[in-house]
């Protein structure tokens, strides 16, 4: 039953902590700080649809729809913009039972008694100290542990106003002498009064008071009045109405029992309680169901769901009010299964307001059983299934951008949710309480667009036919130049934005691939399609498991459908697919590349005339060509000069490079004249593996020099899917770089970003 029986716990206080007014003050903030309070007056309990699963009830009873607008100052909405929905509390209470002189005696700041309880729980109940004879004796500590929860956020239930146990410690002398006198006056003057001192003494402060706690098994007091059935006396329903004609506003009234659901011998008798009660026309807003279980008592989950349907049907709502699952003779990992059970299905049920256990800590624990933590502080298997499911599995983290106009929706489980908004140049952060299970909560969010701005990468659209750098995206932001589920540059290199970016070990393209991706990911690239026509599309791209989908739209239409691919065996082990014969159109145009999946990296795309048939477009003749082309080429006898090797840089030379002798992919080179576009197709498939090395030898004597940035592009490593990133991305400096050579556009100087310089070097590079 309960573990206060002869404890007490009056040793001396500390000063009262004077915070009384200020916790007073903010009572009408309770709901919004996560805390599920009771309400005032009875409503009407509900019964659970067992046709339905556990998942389908919680969804339906326990999350509400959030729709979350997002404008501008003028009241446009901002679609694209970015939503997060992270949940603060929750309004529904979970709690325990707290030792008053364990947490104000027996325990200081930083403690893991005083620190675990805000951490784990919205609600809390004293095991003792608001039980009569307790607080008369000391009601200094009643009133410290009572304040002290309250300043850290929890509810407080009031247990018990009467108790009518005589070897529970819990009555004063005299009353107690009075009981054995047959003095029923006394007990009359006395208990009417006690009601009225404690419940105006807190307020509000306590949330619920159970009036009579076991009124069908602790009837001592009772039985001075009725000794033929004490349960449905007069004197009970007397103390109801008292207890009712004193609370304040938004308080509750309850009434507290064991072998409820344990065992199920006191059933009949609390539910006779119940209706006498409701019959004399007092509010029992809750029917408290105190769970103390053993390993023989426990119950599977249609066995709690019947039980809670019985008790739903006497119209008042039902609270779990002290649960534990003890004894030595079952394992802790099977009460923890037994706990997950049992937690499921009452968090499952329409008609349950909240979840309390008795103590979660062996070392203050009744028992010596309690279901979190062990003696020395480590966790029961009992914590996993608490955090799991209180601040996981029913926590809602929510990710989203709005749709055209402006609005985001999603479930959250009820209780205060964070909403923050961001948009390329804004962003802001609210909080908004979803209350409703029924219907939808809005709150509009007011940011700047931050859209409007695109600018192709560098100042110029990329060239079609050519070849697109993934990490060569529009200038613009979040939400026109690209969308991006997470903040922050998780790679740490290239570009200051939310785009993921790292160094790649890739032997072709540039020297970043875009990674971590996520499906509903974008990126968009102002192009120029020299000519209407069909274009192959070369993908280079990776990932260690599961693949990846993409596809690409040109001006809002899917030009490609959705391309897909397997599992290349490594984050920086690097393939190559291509889609053939696309229809585009020509002009400038706004190409978007679609992440479809989630986990895999992207290098580059290379778009190829599909309508040139040069001797470039087949592997052994771009080795031929990258060998013979004599005016082209160094002519060295490099191993990369070879047919086959000439045919690798042949399929994946399509940026219009002037080609090595026989290079690698990097130039885009086979071995044409420098003022010819290489129009090769790419190979369906070509993989390379991070350790190849290939040299490129320019066709002409060009030897630009290498660029210099005081920015800092080398990512501490961290553990993640794409092998690299973590470091700090730092904003591209200014840089000038001096190019000299031979070769025509070679010589002069660029002045601009680092992001800009590198890419007119790689433009210049490809071009000549």
């Amino acid at each position: 039953m309960e573990d206060d029986i002869l404890q007490d716990e009056s040793e001396s206080a500390v000063p009262t902590l004077d915070r009384r007014g200020y916790v007073k003050s903010l009572s009408a903030l309770t709901l919004a700080s996560g805390i599920g309070a009771g309400a005032t007056g009875t409503v009407a309990a509900e019964t659970a649809d067992r046709s339905k699963t556990i998942k389908e009830r919680i969804t339906e009873h326990r999350t509400g729809t959030l729709e979350v607008v997002v404008e501008d100052e003028n009241g446009n909405p901002i679609p694209e913009a970015t939503v997060n929905v992270a949940q603060q509390s929750h309004d529904f209470p979970f709690g325990t039972a707290v030792n008053a002189n364990t947490l104000i005696n027996g325990s200081g700041p930083g403690d893991d008694y005083r620190t675990k309880i805000p951490e784990l729980f919205n609600t809390a109940v004293l095991e003792n100290q608001h039980k009569w004879a307790f607080w008369e004796r000391n009601q200094q500590l009643a009133d410290d542990a009572t304040y002290w929860l309250r300043d850290q956020g929890l509810d407080v239930r009031g247990h018990a106003c009467l108790w009518g146990n005589p070897q529970s410690g819990s009555i004063p002398g005299d009353v107690q002498t009075a009981m054995e006198n047959g003095d029923t006056q006394t007990i009359r003057d006395r208990s009417m009064q006690h009601i009225e001192d404690i419940i105006t003494h807190y307020g509000d402060d306590v949330h619920e008071w159970d009036v009579v706690n076991e009124p069908t098994n602790a009837t001592t007091m009772a039985e001075n009045f009725d000794s033929t059935s004490p349960h449905t006396s007069e004197i009970v329903a007397d103390w109801w109405r008292q207890a009712e004609s004193v609370r304040p506003d938004g308080v509750s009234l309850a009434t507290n029992e064991y072998n409820i659901l344990v065992g199920q011998w006191s059933f009949g008798g609390y539910m006779d309680h119940v209706e006498f009660l409701q019959n004399e026309g007092v509010d029992v807003a809750t029917i408290g169901c105190q769970s103390h279980f053993s390993r023989g008592s426990a119950l599977s989950h249609d066995e709690t769901m019947e039980l809670l349907n019985r008790i739903g049907e006497r119209g008042a709502r039902i609270k779990i009010t002290e649960f534990e699952a003890s004894g030595d003779d079952w394992a802790d990992t099977a009460k923890a299964d037994f706990f997950e059970t049992f937690l499921r299905a009452t968090f499952s049920h329409p008609g349950v307001d909240a979840f309390l256990m008795w103590g979660f800590w062996d070392g203050r624990h009744w028992r010596g059983d309690a279901p979190l933590f062990y003696e020395d502080w480590s966790t029961k298997p009992g914590h996993d299934v608490w955090t799991g499911l209180v601040y996981d599995e029913w926590w809602t983290d929510a990710t989203g951008t709005t749709d055209a106009q402006g609005s985001y929706a999603t479930n959250a489980f009820l209780g205060e949710q964070a909403v923050t908004v961001q948009t390329a140049t804004d962003s802001a952060t609210t909080t908004v309480y979803v209350a409703d299970s029924g219907g939808t909560t809005s709150v509009s969010v007011v940011v700047e667009d931050g859209r409007g701005s695109r600018q192709p990468y560098g100042g110029t659209p990329h060239e079609v036919p050519g070849r697109i750098s993934a990490e060569d995206y529009d200038e613009g932001g979040q939400g026109v130049a690209y969308t991006d589920t997470t903040a922050g540059n998780a790679g740490g290199a290239y570009r200051s934005d939310d785009v993921d970016i790292q160094p790649t070990a890739d032997s072709q393209g540039s020297e970043y691939n875009v990674g971590w991706t996520a499906a509903g990911e974008w990126l968009e690239y102002t192009v120029d399609v020299a000519n209407a026509g069909t274009y192959d599309f070369a993908f280079r791209v990776a990932s260690d498991v599961g693949g990846g989908t993409v596809h690409v739209e040109f001006d809002g239409t899917d030009v490609t459908g959705p391309v897909s691919f397997d599992p290349t065996g490594g984050w920086q082990s690097w393939t190559t697919v291509t889609v053939e014969d696309v229809k585009l159109d020509a002009g400038q145009q706004v190409m978007r590349l679609a992440m479809d999946a989630d986990g895999f990296n992207v290098n580059y795309v290379d778009i190829t005339s599909g309508d040139d048939d040069s001797d470039g477009s087949d592997g052994d003749d771009g080795g031929e060509a990258g060998s013979g082309g004599d005016e082209n080429s160094s002519s060295d006898d490099n191993d990369d000069s070879g047919g086959s090797d000439g045919g690798d840089s042949g399929s994946s030379g399509n940026s219009g490079s002037s080609g090595d002798s026989g290079s690698s992919g990097d130039s885009g080179s086979s071995g044409v004249s420098p003022n010819e576009q290489s129009t090769a197709t790419p190979t369906k498939t070509e993989t390379a593996t991070p350790t190849e090395t290939q040299t490129a030898t320019p066709t002409e004597n060009v030897s630009p020099t290498a660029r210099t940035t005081t920015a800092t592009q080398s990512p501490t490593p961290r553990n993640t899917p794409n092998g690299t990133g973590g470091a700090a991305v730092t904003p591209e400096p200014t840089e000038t770089v001096q190019t000299e050579g031979t070769g025509p556009g070679f010589g002069g100087v660029i002045t601009g970003t680092a992001g800009a310089v590198a890419l007119a070097i790689k433009r210049l590079r490809d071009r000549f």
